[in-house]
């Protein structure tokens, strides 16, 4: 794989899982849309992306099918820790005196 093909590998999975983020967050209702929702969907697609992108660097495979569900697990997966992350913050933020 040349490098030009990793590097628009990446970026295509950074934006699938930043996209796939910012839907869950939403829940599809595209309205409610802020902020704070983009940082987040930007994080964990940033984060999803590189990780999804070194494992399959590290697989070496071409079929679709393995590159779709390793980013779908890994969205899944880096989303879920992100949101317990973020939820944590928000119960301090609320629970600490000012």
């Amino acid at each position: 794989m040349s490098q030009k093909k990793k590097v628009g590998a990446f970026f295509e999975n950074v934006g699938e899982a930043a996209a796939a983020c910012l839907t869950t967050i939403l829940q599809g209702n595209l309205l409610v849309l802020g902020v704070g929702h983009r940082i987040i969907a930007s994080q964990t697609g940033i984060a999803a992306g590189v990780l999804d992108t070194v494992a399959l660097l590290l697989a070496k495979t071409q079929n679709r099918l393995a590159i779709s569900a390793t980013l779908g697990v890994i969205t899944a997966v880096v989303d879920y820790l992100f949101m317990k992350v973020c939820s944590a913050q928000k119960l301090l933020r609320l629970s600490l005196p000012d």
